[in-house]
């Protein structure tokens, strides 16, 4: 079994919403890099593993 764990610390100047926006920020470049690196490997396990596409909003 793997694991891969992310340990992030921020401090805020104004609002809690800095934060949360980078936070969401961060995630979906990390959906979106998994998405376009790994096609072929999402492929195959989704064979095995049938589920929907993982689905996320994107900021506007």
């Amino acid at each position: 079994t793997e694991f891969v764990g992310l340990d992030l610390e921020m401090a805020f100047n104004y609002h809690y919403h800095e934060v949360v926006d980078t936070i969401g920020d961060l995630f979906t470049q990390i959906f979106k890099g998994l998405a376009e690196r790994f096609t072929t490997e999402i492929a195959i396990i989704n064979k095995q593993f049938p589920c929907e596409p993982f689905e996320y909003v994107e900021p506007a």
